[in-house]
């Protein structure tokens, strides 16, 4: 195995004894030894380059590559997925910083739904067909591993996506549900939604909040607990405007069942187009 730093002689001229400076060299030299610290391979020299500047180069510390901005596209591709609902596992982005010789991340690997396979470069497609859900509420993860020229593993990187339980608000005349099948429709009438991990949220009310007939509900699964406060833009108090309801066992569309808690206001028409509402 040739172990030669360079593949020329290694005349250099100056910096005798007594000199002052260092030495040059005479003729040109390329490096041909892969992995010295601080030179790629192929590195070329040319003649009257100091010695010094060689040997600080040889010096330098290495620097392992980077990799970051790990990305998954789904369908549907939004912040949160509501539990039950079966994503589609589309793509992965990613961005690299090569090493200090100018190597990217070595045997990377992408981990996850949709993935599972050495990768190259920047992105990948995902296994035709792939999909991925969770039927309770948590995240998904996907983890981007890889090494630098030493094979000596890398920081890895990694993406999440959340599912989430549907917090649900709007006004509609119907009666007040009486099961789990009425208040399962109920949920899915309500015209806003928001996929949320508690109970603090907050709505804009719209012309039906103030139509004749129509009662404003705030519905969400019971684990969050009751309500603490709802604040009406900013100000006023107005829990007492809402009386809490009965609570049942709501089916999502994904066919997933969770306890839910209701609150009804306690007339029609109550909030006015605009009129923010935070609820805690």
């Amino acid at each position: 195995m040739d172990r030669k730093l360079f593949g020329k002689g290694f005349g250099f001229s100056g910096g005798g004894s007594g000199g002052s400076g260092g030495g040059s060299l005479v003729n040109p030299i390329t490096t041909t030894v892969p992995y010295l610290p601080g030179i790629p391979l192929g590195t070329n020299y040319p003649a009257g380059t100091l010695l010094e500047t060689i040997f600080d180069d040889l010096l330098a510390p290495y620097i392992e590559p980077i990799m970051s901005g790990l990305s998954i596209t789904l369908n549907p591709n939004t912040s949160f997925i509501e539990v039950g609902n079966v994503a589609d596992v589309v793509s992965a982005a990613w961005s690299v910083v090569n090493d200090s010789l100018g190597n990217p991340p070595q045997n990377m690997n992408l981990a996850g739904d949709g993935f599972n396979v050495p990768v190259t470069g920047t992105s990948q497609v995902a296994t035709p067909g792939s999909t991925t859900f969770l039927n309770a509420p948590g995240a998904k993860t996907w983890t981007l591993s890889g090494e630098d020229i030493h094979a000596a593993p890398i920081a890895s990187v990694t993406f999440q996506k959340f599912w989430r339980w549907r917090f649900a608000f709007g006004a509609v005349n119907s009666a007040d549900p009486t099961d789990d099948a009425s208040a399962s429709a109920l949920v899915l009438a309500l015209q806003q939604f928001q996929l949320l991990a508690s109970k603090v949220a907050t709505f804009i009310c719209t012309a039906d909040n103030n139509t004749a007939g129509n009662f404003t509900w705030i519905a969400y699964p019971a684990s969050f607990g009751a309500l603490s406060n709802i604040i009406q833009n900013g100000a006023l108090p107005v829990l007492t405007a809402f009386t809490a309801m009965s609570n049942f066992n709501v089916t999502n569309t994904y066919g997933q069942v969770v306890a839910y808690r209701f609150y009804k206001s306690n007339s029609d028409a109550a909030f006015a187009a605009g009129v923010s509402l935070a609820i805690s």
